[in-house]
């Protein structure tokens, strides 16, 4: 159980830093 919602916890965290990488990613694009 405790696994599992920690488990949740990382993903979401990740998906939150990927989507910051990507935004990063395009206002980078867009300077260039």
């Amino acid at each position: 159980m405790k696994l599992k919602s920690l488990l949740s916890c990382f993903l979401h965290h990740q998906s939150k830093a990927i989507r910051n990488f990507e935004q990063r990613l395009d206002i980078y694009k867009h300077n260039s």
